[in-house]
């Protein structure tokens, strides 16, 4: 056992935890990290060891669940018993403000601590990745414009702030909680985000992120299989030259069907795992893509 100090994550650590996910082959960007300090800024923590951070953990609560995410120990000071403080501590943080249900998605060498904290298997998370097409010339990423989408399905619109309320509405039934304010954030910073209407009604929606490898699509959330297909047909020609990656429930095989279909491969999947009471349970069959494994 190591003796570690636990503290708060804070903008200063942004450099330390881009290297640590980086080592790991996880596509997180600064801005992920902004994001969970905007949202959370006392639900992220760093251990220290030996003069220097040695560790790290964010948490992000939307409404009546938690999760718990980027939780990462450098190499030389694992299997000394940080990475259990660290979730000890996020924990802690959660459930003393009323938290009862905590969700993470696991890379399987996390799943035995995971386990001894009382997290139980949920459902497989696979990932998929998208190379970019290769061409002469690749001209600046895709930003969202106060104009009519050119070149998109007839049926696709973009989406905007205005829209927000219509996508929560939408979104909570199927994700299993209020994400508002998260989906605000990621709908801010989007490169780019899309949504499918019917009769002025929602029928889909898809937001895109930045990723250290191109650009990451999630969260989507569709009625059905036919609109989340629009949506991922309007980001491919949006972003195609780029490399694309995505996550989903395993359990949605019209959403793993159609990431294949479009040039998706396979990658190692995580584990989503569940503490506490099994409310809010996410509709597996409506998620197209979820928005990163740290925040659901």
């Amino acid at each position: 056992m190591t003796a570690a100090d636990i503290r708060h994550f804070t903008s200063g650590d942004i450099g330390f935890a881009l290297v640590q996910t980086g080592r790991e082959g996880w596509d997180a960007t600064a801005e992920l990290f902004r994001t969970t300090l905007e949202l959370e800024p006392q639900g992220a923590f760093i251990a220290e060891a030996d003069r220097r951070a040695v560790g790290m953990i964010t948490t992000l609560r939307h409404d009546e669940t938690a999760w718990i995410g980027n939780l990462i120990v450098v190499p030389e000071y694992r299997g000394r018993g940080v990475g259990a403080m660290l979730m000890e501590r996020a924990m802690e943080h959660q459930t003393g403000r009323g938290v009862r249900t905590l969700r993470l998605e696991a890379d399987p060498a996390g799943i035995p601590l995971y386990r001894r904290l009382g997290f139980v298997d949920e459902f497989v998370s696979p990932r998929f990745f998208r190379p970019g097409a290769a061409v002469t010339s690749i001209g600046p990423t895709p930003r969202r414009i106060d104009s009519p989408t050119s070149g998109c399905p007839e049926a696709v619109k973009r989406l905007f702030a205005s829209d927000l309320e219509a996508v929560v509405a939408f979104d909570g039934p199927f994700f299993g909680d209020d994400r508002s304010s998260l989906l605000s954030k990621l709908l801010a910073s989007a490169p780019e985000a899309w949504k499918v209407e019917s009769d002025d009604v929602l029928r889909g929606y898809l937001i895109t992120q930045p990723s250290t490898l191109g650009v990451r699509i999630g969260p989507c959330v569709a009625w059905d299989a036919a609109t989340a297909d629009l949506l991922l047909e309007t980001a491919i020609d949006a972003f195609g030259t780029q490399a694309i990656v995505a996550a989903v429930p395993e359990s949605n095989l019209a959403a793993i069907e159609l990431l294949a279909r479009r040039g998706f491969v396979q990658r190692p999947p995580c584990l989503r795992m569940v503490w506490g009471e099994p409310g809010a349970a996410v509709d597996v069959h409506h998620i197209f893509a979820i928005s990163n494994g740290a925040m659901g």
